[in-house]
């Protein structure tokens, strides 16, 4: 196919073009080849792409002591500019950000996260009848379709909760707190490594591992998906080890169909990550039937996977995160 000249083109008048998209002539002549760089050059910087965690820390104090009445005015000069025009800190879309530094109260839970952690700690009936919480404990970008007040997680809030000294603890304690109410508990918190809770794990196991209990399947989605967010991936490997050695013992096998579909296709690197321990498992296995249930699973997930791999390879920055997660 011949390449059009610029005599071929239709005539175009930038006046007629809004600035964001404006292209120079030889841009038009490309054929717009240049498109994506004048988005980049265009693209305004906010405070969320610059500002740092000691000016966030700094800011948030300040506001808060401007709303018990300590002090009025403000240094403007020690922060960006477009973030000293907010009104309320809740305008300024890091509501995760600030649950995760104990500043803010979740809804409709109303617990700040060291409440959580302290107080509902093995308290099954309220981990499991309560459907607001969650949301807070382990944000996604995805919006949930079942907490209107929870806030997706923004971009500049992974940046900062990854800086802060408190966040990764909190994190893995929230981890460890529904790890026992699945009836397991994280064993080492470096190598990711889980057993069986020392108490009553069959009759946990039985709580949330049915059929009619798809809600918990979600919420493992869900917490799968904020633990690789965080570059907590041998935390969630470990979660995949455990999953799979009950299966070789004929338990928690309902949760197969959601851990195939959803749980090792969170993202890019957990569907590569369980491929490869599968593939480990297999051939460092010699018991027939656990053999046998893994060719099975391999098989099953590889016809799960296809779909969702061609549509992350169509467009990187789309996740694979399906809508049911999002709860």
């Amino acid at each position: 196919m011949s390449t059009p000249t610029s005599s071929s083109l239709p005539s175009f008048d930038s006046s007629d073009t809004p600035s964001f998209i404006k292209l120079s002539n030889s841009q038009v002549e490309n054929g717009g080849d240049d498109y994506e760089n004048t988005k980049d050059v265009e693209k305004k910087q906010t405070w969320k792409d610059i500002v740092t965690l000691e000016q966030i820390e700094n800011f948030l104090e300040f506001k808060a002591n401007v709303s018990k009445g300590i002090i009025k005015y403000a240094p403007l000069n020690v922060w960006p500019s477009d973030l000293c025009k907010s009104k309320s800190v809740q305008t300024l879309e890091i509501l995760n950000y600030m649950f995760y530094t104990n500043r803010f109260i979740s809804r409709p839970e109303n617990v700040r996260i060291d409440d959580f952690l302290e107080n509902w700690n093995q308290d099954y009936e309220k981990l499991e009848d309560r459907h607001g919480y969650i949301q807070w404990i382990f944000p996604i970008p995805a919006k949930s379709p079942f907490n209107s007040n929870a806030q997706p997680l923004q971009d500049v809030e992974i940046r900062l909760l990854k800086q802060h000294p408190e966040f990764k603890t909190r994190l893995i304690r929230a981890f460890s707190l529904m790890l026992d109410f699945y009836g397991m508990k994280l064993v080492d918190d470096k190598t990711g490594k889980i057993e069986r809770s020392d108490h009553q794990f069959l009759i946990r196991f039985r709580s949330w591992c049915s059929s009619s209990c798809d809600h918990n399947f979600q919420r493992i989605t869900r917490i799968l998906t904020t633990l690789g967010l965080f570059d907590l991936h041998h935390m969630r490997m470990g979660f995949f080890n455990f999953i799979l050695s009950q299966w070789s013992q004929k338990l928690l096998l309902a949760c197969r169909k959601s851990a195939v579909e959803y749980w090792w296709c969170v993202d890019e690197k957990m569907i590569q990550d369980t491929q490869d321990a599968m593939q480990d498992f297999d051939n460092n296995n010699n018991d027939d039937n656990n053999t046998n249930t893994i060719n099975l699973i391999l098989q099953f997930k590889k016809s799960c996977l296809v779909e969702r791999v061609l549509a992350l390879t169509k467009n990187p920055t789309d996740s694979l995160i399906d809508v049911k997660i999002s709860r």
